[in-house]
């Protein structure tokens, strides 16, 4: 079985607010990775009411810090305030 360690960097919706199930979208992702044999160890870093400037600021602070192959960045969802 092949693993890989993601960073999942965003805002309050990557941490899982407004989520009915309690299942923020990084998990729901890592578990259908499982369906194809691949084991994601997810870092979420989630920032409430965080913009895309704020975030693009702090993201490759945190893709080194966190040491993970891959990231996903969700941005935007903030910004039309």
């Amino acid at each position: 079985m092949n693993w890989v360690r993601v960073l999942f960097l965003g805002d309050s919706l990557t941490a899982g607010a407004r989520d009915p199930w309690c299942m923020a979208w990084p998990y729901y992702m890592a578990q259908l990775a499982l369906e194809d044999g691949v084991v994601i160890l997810p870092i979420v870093e989630a920032r409430d009411g965080a913009r895309t400037s704020d975030l693009v600021r702090t993201a490759f602070g945190a893709i080194e810090s966190a040491g993970a192959k891959e990231a996903f960045v969700l941005i935007g969802t903030n910004d039309a305030r």
